[in-house]
């Protein structure tokens, strides 16, 4: 996933790529991605703007989503831990308070074996998963634009 700023006809916008290689346990992911960004638009959820996708890698060479960028980052060692699970909550609440929101699926591309410790300590970023996780898939997010081949 990469954060990049890129010109538009209003100015510096930034905006985020994620790509994800054509792996078996991706099957479905952008398409899931792009229907639960559309699904939480309008009800409160923080949540970016699908501006373009390539669902099975026939533009771009990898299957990926375009998005708007949030404001901010996430705050993985929080020195307020009560406020930050409250928000953790609300945002929860939130996205399960959508109606006809897109059904999870984690059992295809979980990998249980994988040590999570780099979440709460930042010095484990080294042990952090890098590259290839992500999505694939048929379907397609209202509005979106197929990305064009580099």
């Amino acid at each position: 996933m990469d954060r990049v700023s890129v010109e538009s006809p209003t100015g510096l916008e930034d905006v985020v790529l994620r790509r994800w290689r054509d792996e078996e346990w991706a099957e479905g992911l952008v398409a899931r991605e792009a229907a639960a960004l559309a699904a939480v638009r309008g009800h409160g959820v923080p949540a970016p703007r699908l501006l373009a996708m390539d669902e099975d890698g026939s533009e771009t060479g990898v299957q990926c989503t375009l998005t708007s960028a949030l404001t901010g980052h996430p705050d993985l060692s929080p020195t307020d831990m009560q406020s930050w699970l409250d928000q953790l909550a609300t945002t929860q609440a939130a996205i399960h308070a959508v109606p006809n929101h897109p059904p999870a699926r984690w059992h295809r591309w979980s990998e249980r074996s994988r040590p999570l410790d780099w979440l709460a300590d930042p010095r484990a970023a080294e042990r952090r998963p890098t590259g290839g996780r992500g999505a694939t898939s048929r379907g397609g997010g209202a509005g979106a634009r197929r990305l064009p081949a580099l």
